[in-house]
């Protein structure tokens, strides 16, 4: 089984971010089928020492997948593809700036596609207004149980 971790930041700019990251992930994500288990969330305050600090996220996904193939199937998926296009909406790599209508999709493809050695900075694309904006980064935790 592989175990699929988002942890995302949102954008302060619009109060409904984390509300609507949470709708729009339960929409289109919960139930393409390669998905076991999925749950979605905020941050909840702990008293223990250990749970302080270490990430910093405004909303957190879990999915269980049957297996890193099924993982991949899973991020092809236009369900999946849909909700990152609404997700990343307003953000482009820098040096895109001259091609706005082209930005966001490069910016996608970078996102998902595999590991480059250049690494790009993010930038926000002025065409969209800023508090239309939800997301401001994410991390990303993998781990497969062994056999």
């Amino acid at each position: 089984m592989l175990t699929h971790q988002v942890f995302y930041t949102v954008n302060q700019k619009n109060p409904n971010a984390v509300s609507e990251i949470i709708r729009w992930s339960s929409f289109y994500l919960a139930n393409i089928p390669e998905v076991l288990s999925f749950n979605v969330g905020v941050p909840v305050e702990s008293h223990r020492a250990v749970m302080d600090g270490g990430i910093k996220y405004d909303v957190a996904m879990t999915f269980n997948f049957a297996s890193p193939e099924t993982e991949k199937r899973y991020q092809a998926d236009p369900r999946h593809l849909a909700y990152v296009k609404m997700v990343l909406r307003g953000w482009m790599l820098e040096g895109d700036e001259d091609e706005l209508d082209t930005a966001e999709e490069n910016f996608i493809d970078y996102i998902l596609g595999p590991k480059q050695e250049m690494v790009r900075n993010w930038i926000r694309n002025p065409a969209i207004p800023e508090d239309e904006v939800l997301w401001a980064g994410e991390q990303v935790v993998q781990f497969i149980r062994p056999n």
